[in-house]
């Protein structure tokens, strides 16, 4: 299995505190069975520059520790972005916040979004050649409105769910989020993994829920399909 969004790189965002934790994360992830993460530090248009840098060094450290786990364990570097006015420009300058140096971007908006603003980002994305993934799609209440859901991808947007939300969501909210997975709606599930703790990465019970309810295979696929398509366009 393998993760789109995640904050284990050392001390730049509000995940992984230190190298330590970030080695525990790793440990965690691999030991559920995941091989390839995407580290998605938080990014918004405020932010500056030299951050990027920051990044850098950090990302370095956290493949040195993957690879002191397992050679299989690969690790890239993308970004969770949050969608602002100033995102374009930024993207155009070449600033390292897609995933994998790809064209895909993973895209975070305020929660009480409306139709209309997400619909805006996505095709202005797309027009530019960019592939917009939504994250976390079950914190949007627009979101909870699968019409909704149906419409963005149909403009072009990849939906993702957290691991969480089918463990920790609740009933009403795990209903209907394995009816979106049912119709083909759902992308990609990743693990938003922030710690060991409070946030750590649940992928061996969000596994057990999908096998059983929707099937080795289409878990395979929330896991591991988008992934692939992201680091083989590189």
């Amino acid at each position: 299995m393998y993760d789109i969004h995640s904050h284990i790189l050392p001390e730049v965002d509000d995940g992984a505190r230190s190298l330590k934790e970030t080695k525990a994360m790793l440990e965690m992830a691999y030991q559920q069975g995941i091989r390839g993460i995407i580290a998605t530090p938080h990014y918004h248009g405020r932010l500056d520059p030299s951050i990027f840098e920051l990044w850098r060094r950090a990302y370095r450290r956290t493949e040195k520790a993957a690879r002191a786990i397992a050679d299989d364990l690969m690790i890239y570097q993308g970004a969770e972005i949050y969608y602002d006015a100033a995102i374009l420009s930024v993207l155009k300058q070449g600033a390292p916040i897609t995933l994998a140096n790809s064209s895909y971007v993973l895209l975070e908006f305020p929660y009480e979004i409306d139709f209309t603003y997400l619909s805006f980002a996505v095709n202005e994305l797309r027009y530019q050649g960019y592939y917009p993934i939504l994250a976390h799609i079950e914190r949007y209440q627009v979101l909870r409105n699968s019409d909704n859901v149906v419409k963005l991808r149909e403009y072009g947007a990849h939906m993702q769910i957290n691991a969480a939300a089918l463990i920790s969501g609740g009933f009403v909210l795990r209903g209907y989020l394995l009816k979106l997975i049912k119709k083909g709606l759902i992308d990609v599930i990743g693990t938003d993994m922030h710690n060991t703790t409070t946030r750590p990465a649940f992928v061996s019970k969000c596994a057990n829920i999908l096998d059983k309810k929707v099937g080795k295979e289409e878990r395979l696929r929330l896991f591991q399909e988008l992934y692939f398509d992201i680091v083989n366009e590189r």
